[in-house]
């Protein structure tokens, strides 16, 4: 990432100051995550993701804030890949201190994601900690965007918004999108 910001720059319509802030916002982060405790024992999803053999159970990513509890607001999160647990933690208590994060691992990329996979995520959610999530928006990063937009225009009442990151709907389901969905 600080290789593209400090040769890419200027493509990226930075100038050298934001570029350095920038570079050096994101050595503060990759300190953070390197001195994240829940990082160390790190197991990453890559062999589950990439097996050629079905799994006999699924796989996610979840960031719980301190004291959650079934009225704590949830967040699905797709991802193309699934870098480091303590991305997740160390972006969840930034940026979503008071939500659940959900963040499924699905292949090498979340293209082809499934309801039944975050209804999954949820019921397991609700077994291991006694919590049932009750509103969650869903976001999508990169390659997870697509699935996001499917899931979303096929589901719009199981989520308030949808967030897309890095990403666009693909142009064969741009006629397809209703009306009232809600977008950032």
């Amino acid at each position: 990432m600080k290789g593209v910001v400090e040769l890419g720059g200027p493509q990226l319509g930075l100038t050298a100051e934001e570029a350095k802030d920038l570079c050096s916002n994101l050595d503060r982060v990759y300190a953070n995550i390197s001195a994240d405790a829940l990082s160390q024992p790190f197991h990453p999803p890559l062999p589950h993701c990439l097996s050629d053999k079905r799994a006999k159970q699924g796989h996610y990513f979840a960031y719980y804030p301190p004291h959650a509890s079934d009225k704590t607001p949830g967040d699905h999160i797709s991802s193309r890949l699934r870098r480091q647990f303590s991305v997740l933690h160390l972006s969840a208590q930034e940026e979503f201190p008071a939500s659940i994060v959900l963040v499924p691992s699905w292949g090498a990329s979340w293209e082809n994601g499934t309801m039944q996979y975050l209804d999954d995520m949820l019921a397991d959610v609700k077994r291991k900690k006694s919590i049932s999530i009750h509103e969650s928006a869903l976001m999508a990063i990169s390659a997870g965007g697509p699935a996001g937009f499917r899931l979303y225009n096929d589901h719009p009442d199981r989520f308030p918004c949808y967030v897309s990151l890095a990403s666009g709907p693909p142009q064969a389901i741009v006629p397809l999108l209703k009306e009232d969905l809600r977008f950032s």
